[in-house]
């Protein structure tokens, strides 16, 4: 069955609480003499697209993601209540519990966890995200057919909150706290050209981000609907979900990630770290990639990405660029570039 657009969730919400499934426990009788629930945190949410799973089945989670991602470690789901509101397609989404343990981890002087928001539908009908090795092979196994992008839930257990220009990266109160949004507004370096007034410096145009902001009980956060199959890694041990900056590539840098076999097909071992300096840093050949080059092939620039099957596909992204000596001759390797330079305008930057 296809559900569409903000009446998905709607639909699902009223399925559930006009059967009283026990799928989703807020509807679960509590036992004798048991305390009420305590609400920690309240999220507003809204769906947006299709998918064909079943509509009796659909659930949302939280999954927990290390803070500084290892390999070997892995995310950690954890089941929230919901309700419908008035609003088509809105949903109430309740937090009654602390994270899981395991998912709060030291770091920069504070504990925290940090998680992202998924719809999934709950295929073995327990009422939970379960995340498995090898998701997806298994008719079984349930299957994420949702994401907020651009979100993340906080707990800051212990520590001093970060300073309010680390929104998005990082906790900034105590408790529960949820953010959407990059932050950082940074040169792109692969669109950048010769500038005579720095001295034959590149200049960059500086892309501006949309900044992180903090998401209240005022905001309705985006759940995303699809069925595309990159969505299942949230079910598969050992992905890294998307990176600080939230996107679904991370640098080839990132710190933790040691990789030769899938760095070494998206950049060469020699120039890989030469960031625009010494030997040229250009893409190995056969790969299927794009190069922007100036209108003198002087100036260029690349990315090229790969997923890493070790890490349930998480995508690893080497960015090249740098620039030739206009008078020295075209290096036998150089490409064939796809799209001319456009001049930048705007802000600059020096790009050493």
């Amino acid at each position: 069955m296809k559900t569409i657009g903000a009446g998905l969730l709607c639909s699902f919400a009223w399925t559930l609480s006009a059967c009283g499934s026990a799928a989703s426990h807020d509807y679960d009788l509590p036992e004798p003499g048991a305390k009420e629930p305590q609400l920690l945190a309240r999220i507003h949410g809204q769906t947006l697209g299709e998918t064909s799973a079943r509509r009796d089945l659909l659930q949302i989670a939280l999954v927990w993601f290390p803070v500084d991602a290892r390999p070997g470690d892995h995310q950690i789901s954890q089941s929230v209540t919901w309700r419908p509101t008035t609003l088509l397609g809105g949903v109430d989404i309740d937090i009654l519990e602390q994270p899981p343990p395991p998912a709060i981890k030291a770091a920069d002087m504070m504990r925290y966890a940090q998680a992202e928001l998924v719809l999934f539908e709950d295929r073995n009908r327990n009422g939970k995200l379960d995340v498995v090795v090898a998701s997806g092979t298994n008719p079984l196994h349930d299957r994420v057919v949702g994401r907020a992008n651009g979100f993340r839930a906080w707990w800051l257990a212990d520590g001093s909150p970060a300073p309010a220009d680390q929104r998005g990266y990082k906790p900034i109160t105590q408790g529960f706290s949820f953010t959407y949004g990059p932050i950082k507004a940074e040169p792109d370096p692969w669109l950048c050209s010769p500038d005579a007034e720095l001295g034959g410096k590149l200049s960059c145009p500086r892309t501006l981000r949309e900044p992180a902001y903090d998401v209240s009980t005022q905001n309705s956060v985006t759940i995303t609907v699809s069925d595309d199959a990159k969505l299942q890694s949230y079910a598969c041990r050992g992905f890294w979900g998307t990176s600080p900056e939230k996107v679904d590539e991370w640098p080839d840098t990132t710190p933790g990630w040691n990789s030769p076999d899938v760095r070494n097909k998206i950049c060469d071992p020699k120039t890989c770290d030469n960031h625009g300096q010494g030997e040229l840093d250009l893409p190995l050949p056969n790969r299927p990639v794009e190069v922007v080059c100036d209108p003198n092939n002087t100036v260029y620039g690349w990315k090229d990405c790969e997923p890493d099957p070790n890490l349930c596909g998480t995508v690893f992204c080497h960015i090249g660029y740098g620039k030739r000596d206009p008078d020295q001759p075209l290096p036998k390797r150089w490409p064939s570039c796809k799209t001319t330079m456009a001049r930048p305008t705007g802000s600059t930057v020096r790009a050493d």
